[in-house]
């Protein structure tokens, strides 16, 4: 977990503690029969819970049976422009049973949803027009993380287009840092934010569910706002966005020069138009996400910008990605850019990732625009592209620094075109301790296909078993067109003739334990292409090139396995874990004596036996 996850833990931790301390509850009701309605109890509970806001001062807390909630339409003089305050020192605490339950205080949040809703008139369910609806259901204005939202469903905010009303629909944080607590916001729509917008704040979220929210612009569940580049932005924990959409960019989240921290969050089944379907990141933002899922998302245009179908990156943006999944993401329609990730102009960080299955036009998983990202111990498998490649394309990275790749496995990608597993066009590459086996292309270069300006590095790599139209020879796990520079050294290469120069390169089979593992196809979870105890890759790479400590299972990247006080780097992405006994050398004089003692072992079998006792 990442620190700013500690410290998110710790703020909900200090808030749940101040609400466990206070002295002073709060009833809302919206059942409550007992007058008068002064939130003493739960039978004399406020019938509305703008009333109790309206009541409220420093170390509250508020409880909330289920039932509707709304702002209050007649404080305002456009009923639109109602809002439910979050105020520093208040907990609204959600999901109880209220008044006439055999237990009040019990409290679930699945059976007992308590409603946030700017539905005014009550009729969004039964096909009545959400034009009267509140502009933003909650807002929290400059408040710090004393104000607390927990257990409460947040719905039906419609901003509308408004002139400077025209974010966040469910909930709208200027400035300030509140925390929200199992929160859920649906079927909310603004042009930036339908879910919630965060202009300029620090929200700390914990296993809040944006769902089914809208924008016509950008963020369909969320859109994270500031001023500076970079600037910290919302904390996230365990949250997950389902079936959120924006016509623009970011269909579950839009971050703009913003840098908010996702712990173990997921995106799935989010839409955009143009950027982004799960995460849209522009403006210079560079958001931190560790363990997060995207899946199933996608860009679905012929729109100029069909871009990234789990995450799009531009202006700068470098996020940073630890122990991500990307799966099942898709850019289709034209241009269709990158079925997991787009880069524009940028350097992202991705450590540990998966990305399976997505599908782009081109790029399946990656696609590089002058963007040069650090990839390290990831798995590229089964991605494919209708264009060139299947794993990643990238252009243009040679504007910047050389795009790395390191520790890393290209397994069961295909292209209809070129490039099975990767495509480069003047570009330049660097690939270290990387294993490319069973991809495929329809035209050339089921492993590397290097169209034209490219500067590509292949150290301590394995190139096997990829195929392309002319089968699996050399050229079908790496085609490079004679005006690139490419360079091979210490690399396992089916089908080597010597035409790529080098040093250290073999051409003997890799001796995968199974490259297709047991279900027989490649690209799946079960394939295994570490190496086998008689690989002839262990020990023949070069460490002048090592950059890491571990291999891509984490362990030690280089072993001395045969145990002579030595120690060289294995080719491809695993390492070799298991000490390789030598084999005992015998002299003259004990090849005499075993030769002796078999002889004798012979003569002593065919002797007979003495009788044994009964």
């Amino acid at each position: 977990m990442s620190s700013r996850a500690m410290r998110l833990g710790a703020v909900l931790i200090a808030a749940l503690a101040t609400s466990a301390s206070a002295q002073t509850i709060v009833y809302v009701d919206g059942s409550a029969d007992q007058a008068p309605h002064d939130g003493s109890d739960w039978c004399h509970a406020y019938l509305e819970l703008h009333e109790a806001l309206a009541m409220a001062g420093p170390d509250i807390v508020i409880k909330v049976a289920d039932g509707v909630y709304t702002p209050d339409g007649t404080s305002t003089a456009d009923p639109r422009d109602a809002t439910l305050s979050l105020m520093s020192g208040v907990t609204i605490e959600g999901g109880y049973a209220g008044c006439g339950a055999p237990d009040p205080d019990a409290r679930d949040l699945d059976l007992l949803e308590s409603i946030l809703s700017g539905d005014l008139n009550g009729d969004d369910d039964t096909g009545g027009s959400i034009a009267e609806n509140c502009r933003h259901v909650v807002t929290a204005s400059s408040v710090d993380a004393s104000s607390v939202l927990d257990g409460v469903t947040i719905t039906a905010g419609h901003t509308g287009g408004a002139a400077g009303n025209e974010s966040g629909g469910g909930m709208v944080v200027a400035g300030g840092g509140p925390t929200l607590i199992d929160c859920t916001f649906r079927a909310n729509s603004a042009v930036f934010g339908g879910g919630l917008f965060n202009g300029q704040g620090a929200p700390s979220l914990a296993r809040c569910t944006f769902d089914d929210n809208s924008a016509s612009g950008s963020g369909g569940g969320m859109y994270n706002f500031a001023l500076s580049p970079q600037q910290d932005s919302a904390t996230l924990l365990d949250c997950d966005f389902f079936g959120n959409d924006a016509t623009g960019y970011g269909g579950g989240m839009r971050n703009y020069d913003s840098t908010p921290t996702l712990d173990n969050c997921t995106f799935q089944s989010n839409l955009a138009i143009q950027r982004g379907g799960g995460m849209a990141n522009g403006g210079a933002s560079s958001p931190r996400l560790n363990g997060c899922s995207f899946i199933g998302n996608g860009v679905q245009s012929f729109a100029i910008e069909n871009y990234g179908g789990g995450m799009s990156n531009f202006d700068d943006s470098a996020p940073v990605l630890t122990g991500c999944t990307f799966e099942g993401n898709s850019a289709t329609g034209m241009p269709g850019l990158g079925g997991a990730m787009f880069n524009s102009g940028t350097a992202p960080t991705l450590t540990r990732c998966v990305l399976a299955a997505n599908v782009a036009h081109l790029g399946g998983a990656i696609y590089n625009d002058a963007g040069s990202p650090l990839v390290t111990s990831c798995i590229f498998r089964a991605n494919s592209a209708g264009g060139d490649g299947g794993g990643m394309y990238t252009f243009s990275a040679s504007g910047g620094a050389p795009l790395a790749i390191v520790n890393t496995v290209f397994t069961g990608n295909s292209t209809i075109g070129d490039g099975g597993a990767l495509f480069s066009d003047l570009s330049a590459l660097t690939l270290t301790n990387c294993t490319f086996s069973m991809n495929t292309a329809n035209s050339q270069g089921g492993g590397l296909y290097n169209y034209v300006g490219c500067e590509v590095a292949v150290t301590n790599g394995i190139l096997w078993g990829n195929s392309d139209s002319n089968g699996s020879v050399e050229e079908s796990q790496a085609w490079n067109n004679p005006s690139n520079l490419l360079t091979a050294d210490h690399t396992c290469i089916q089908g080597l003739t010597g035409s790529l120069g080098g040093t250290g390169n073999i051409s003997d089979d890799p001796q995968f334990v199974d490259a297709l593992g047991p279900d027989g196809n490649a690209g799946t979870e079960d394939d295994d292409l570490r190496l086998a105890p008689d690989s002839p890759c262990i020990d023949t790479g070069d460490n002048s090139v090592v950059t890491e400590a571990t291999d891509l299972d984490g362990n030690p990247r280089i072993v001395d396995h045969d145990g002579d006080g030595t120690a060289t780097v294995d080719m491809g992405a695993y390492e070799a874990q298991v000490l390789i006994e030598p084999i005992p050398t015998v002299s003259a004089w004990g090849v005499g004596v075993l030769a002796l003692l078999v002889l004798t072992a012979g003569t002593l079998a065919f002797m007979p036996r003495r009788a044994q006792p009964q």
